[in-house]
């Protein structure tokens, strides 16, 4: 074929070159890259020549200067004029035509019909700047692949047009020896060459790896490599190659583009890449059909369009492209993973098949919208789904849409995620929110929300009355402390599974904190519904249950209220079944209806704790002084030290009403310390009074909450120290529940208080079941028997049981106390009979109105100054 020695000079540096006949001695004729009947033409938008390449002028029988001159619808025939017109305009508006023919008239007045096709040619900012053609005369041979190739070539530099000047891409083809066959005229600019002096080198002289090694011509990927100027400099560049068969002989084309700017190479490469997406997605229904024709060249895929693939597969979540029809053009290997298909099983078949058949029918009036309008609805947004796998297995999962410009046309992205495990955790996380942890209960937010959900639905629809039952657990702590936490777990869990045993499946039954339960009844009849589950439920908790080798039996106290209007509040009606609760509590009643006196009872219980701190701040609460008797000698042992609130208003209040609500109100510890001084104080002065009572002693009651709170030690250490008390002469009494309630914190404290010589009384002997196991856990030094057996002591036994067993009690006591080396003191002694018997069984200690109630400090005195026994004095 017949060798080229010109070249095309243009604005953007494209040309070829065909070496000269010396240096092509060593190489087969082959051939060059535009030795086909093409023609390169570049006009203005107006369709004035710019400049062309020889072969124009050659078809054309026209000096090439002359060609420069008109504009190039002057060399078209009239009757084609109107057609290169419509082209002209169309590759302004669309950016490339397809390729069309017409008839051009030669200097000679004969006629060519040739092939034409367009593009727009824009600079860097995306303006429009001028337009490219190829001219092809059909009537010559083609060699398809040459002029493919020219094409790709063209396409190629136009990619390159929005690159700054300095930056230049050499071009040159490359021989199957690795010789430079031809360069292009940018060359000179980039590296310094003439075109013609690198024709015939081999191109490893010219550009190698940074390392210095050859460069693989048959690598398809672009590559950095070191190109070696003309000046002796070495210039980064970026190297790719493009393949050329030809009829003869196999070419590789090479780009080299320079990197020395590289950062600002990569923002005008950005900004041009961000101007073209935001061009393509512009296109209209022409630019979709030239992306249907570059589809097909999935051999010359950008880089971009590889790492898009790359990305889909390596994607750790399913993806799916989807057309306009609703049909899967897509997917990646994890969605195949995710639903159990071949990636060859869905491509080609509608989505709907991944949705379960229930969510089939609103399926498509979702899709509807998303395809044709994706942009207003769905853009960004995610939604949770049930996916449909291929064994008929349903999950769930989250779906993100977006829409997508594909060579088909618009399409959306769909984003699977499985959110199996995310589902798991939200249920959990419910469960935990609104479930107690330990019985799996509902707890009280959703107690409360229960309570609230039948308020609004009374008030809506009409009321139907319910009840609510609070419930407590009588000496749990008792059973936690004694056999440990574990055991108290256990318990706990049977005691909520035997509540839901007594209860139909649409009441709730709820653990509230601790050892409370509440049960809701729904549409009871009236309060003999909500007294029947009550009573199920106390003998389905008295049964007793094996607990890690421990028989335990327990036993609850249960307030009952009933919403019988829509009025009450939830906290309203869970407060009444509190008090209703403590009420049956306090009486043992082991279930106790709410009316309306107990809020009456509340509200005065209020008022009297507001009084009661006022009154322990003004000192109002005073000590008397029980006198406590040596049975044997008659004399005065020690007193009693009991506190007495005379109130302004109501007169005397009883000790047992004021204690507990100093304990329940926090009030005790500041009660305690104003009676502990109180008392010690007192003490104090009677030893200076009576230094001859040796072995007087004060005995002052502890309260439980005393002990358990901490701060005991502390607070007596200060009061003796303040009051020169001698702590032998001071003894505390503690009941039986001040050591129940914390173990732990009670044997510390008593082991400091005997540390110290303040002997320790046990109040109330007897009464608790495990007293005796307490009597070796702690260092008790004084018994008390507990005033209700002593009230029942009579010297006339004979043969009445219900006489015996009280006695029985006491000598037992008294005898176990003689035993372990513990004095014992008698509570309540109040006639001759009782004192008699007493002394029989060996007691040591009394006290009672038989010898005298509590007195002031002025009036205990006399105990002191009276000569005679007591006892006697009392008996005469």
């Amino acid at each position: 074929m017949r060798r080229a020695k010109a070249k095309m000079k243009s604005t953007t540096g494209l040309s070829a070159h065909s070496p000269g006949p010396s240096q092509q001695k060593n190489s087969e004729p082959h051939d060059s890259l535009f030795d086909s009947a093409l023609s390169v033409v570049q006009t203005d938008l107006a369709g004035r020549i710019l400049d062309c390449n020889p072969r124009l002028a050659a078809m054309l029988l026209a000096d090439e200067a002359e060609i420069k001159t008109r504009k190039f619808a002057g060399f078209v025939v009239d009757k084609w004029r109107r057609a290169e017109e419509e082209a002209r305009t169309e590759v302004i508006k669309n950016g490339v035509t397809e390729e069309y023919e017409i008839d051009l008239k030669k200097a000679d007045g004969s006629l060519a019909r040739v092939v034409v096709k367009k593009w727009l040619q824009i600079d860097r900012h995306g303006e429009p700047q001028g337009i490219w053609m190829v001219v092809r005369d059909k009537t010559e041979e083609r060699d398809e692949a040459v002029y493919q190739h020219a094409i790709s070539l063209l396409e190629k530099q136009l990619r390159y047009q929005s690159l700054p000047a300095n930056a230049p891409v050499g071009i040159l083809t490359v021989d199957k020896s690795s010789h430079i066959d031809s360069a292009n005229a940018a060359i000179e600019g980039l590296l310094g060459y003439s075109a013609s002096a690198l024709i015939g080198k081999n191109f490893s002289e010219l550009v190698t790896s940074p390392t210095g090694r050859p460069i693989s011509i048959a690598a398809e990927q672009a590559q950095s490599a070191v190109a070696r100027c003309h000046d002796g400099r070495l210039l980064p560049v970026q190297v790719s190659f493009s393949k050329l068969q030809t009829k003869n002989h196999t070419l590789h084309t090479c780009f080299l583009r320079d990197l020395a700017g590289d950062l600002q190479l990569r923002e005008a490469l950005q900004g041009a890449r961000e101007k073209l997406e935001t061009h393509v997605r512009e296109r209209t229904e022409e630019i979709a059909r030239l992306s249907d024709a570059l589809r097909t060249e999935i051999s010359e895929r950008t880089w971009a369009q590889e790492q898009f693939q790359v990305a889909v597969e390596s994607a750790p979540n399913g993806i799916l492209i989807v057309d306009q029809s609703g049909t899967i053009t897509l997917v990646n290997a994890y969605l195949e993973q995710l639903f159990g298909y071949a990636r060859e099983e869905l491509i080609g078949q509608p989505i709907d098949g991944l949705v379960p058949e229930r969510l089939r029918n609103k399926f498509p009036n979702e899709r509807e919208n998303f395809f044709t309008n994706p942009r207003v609805r769905w853009l960004g947004r995610r939604q949770d789904w049930d996916g449909l796998r291929k064994d008929g297995s349903e999950f769930p999962i989250e779906v993100g849409l977006n829409p997508i410009h594909t060579p088909r046309g618009n399409a959306v992205l769909v984003s699977v995620v499985d959110i199996t495990e995310r589902k798991r955790v939200e249920a959990e996380l419910r469960r935990t929110a609104f479930h107690d942890g330990l019985t799996g209960l509902p707890n009280r937010t959703l107690f409360l929300d229960n309570l609230l959900r039948l308020n609004a639905a009374a008030k809506r629809y009409g009321h139907h009355p319910y009840a609510l039952l609070f419930l407590d657990l009588d000496r749990f702590k008792v059973i936690n402390d004694s056999l440990g936490h574990t055991v108290g777990d256990k318990l706990l869990i049977e005691m909520a599974q035997r509540l839901v045993e007594c209860t139909r499946e649409e009441d709730t039954v709820a653990r509230l904190g601790g050892d409370e339960f509440a049960i809701l009844l729904e549409q009871v009849r009236g309060p003999e519904d909500a007294v029947r589950v009550a009573n199920r439920v106390l003998e389905r908790l008295a049964d007793p249950v094996l607990l890690d080798e421990n028989d335990v039996s327990i036993s609850a106290s249960i307030g009952i209220a009933l919403s019988l209007t829509a009025e009450q509040t939830p906290e309203d009606l869970l407060r009444d079944a509190d008090m209703a609760m403590y009420q049956a509590k306090t009486r043992r009643l082991g279930y106790q209806m709410y009316d309306a006196k107990m809020h009456a009872r509340a509200l005065e219980r209020m008022r009297l704790e507001i009084d009661m701190k006022r009154a322990i701040e003004r000192k109002q609460i005073q000590l008397h002084y029980q006198p406590i008797i040596s049975l044997e000698s008659g004399r005065l042992a020690g007193f009693e030290a009991l506190a007495r609130w005379h109130h302004d208003g109501k007169g005397a209040i009883s000790p047992n009403q004021f204690i507990p609500l100093a304990e329940e109100t926090g009030l005790v510890g500041q009660l305690g310390r104003s009676l502990f001084r109180e008392a010690c104080h007192q003490m104090r002065a009677w030893r200076e009074i009576f230094p001859e009572q040796d072995d007087c002693f004060v005995s002052v009651n502890v309260s439980s909450k005393q002990v358990s709170q901490g701060g005991l030690i502390e607070e007596l250490d200060r009061v003796l120290e303040e009051t020169g008390l001698d702590p032998r002469y001071l003894r505390l009494e503690i009941t039986e529940t001040a050591l129940v309630e914390n173990t732990r914190a009670a044997s510390h404290t008593l082991y400091q208080l005997k540390k110290r010589n303040i002997k320790l009384c046990l109040d109330d002997f007897g009464k608790g079941f495990s007293s005796l196991n307490y009597l070796h856990r702690f260092p008790i030094d004084v018994l008390k028997i507990d005033r209700s057996f002593v009230r029942r002591l009579s010297a006339n036994l004979g043969n009445d049981h219900s006489k015996k067993r009280p006695y029985e009690i006491v000598r037992t006591i008294i005898a176990l106390a003689q035993i372990l080396g513990l004095q014992v003191v008698a509570e309540g002694v109040e006639i001759s009979d009782q004192l008699n018997v007493l002394k029989d069984l060996g007691c040591e200690l009394g006290q009672g109105f038989l010898f005298s109630p509590a007195v002031e400090a002025g009036e205990a005195m006399r105990f002191f100054e009276n000569s005679p026994p007591l006892l006697e004095m009392n008996l005469q």
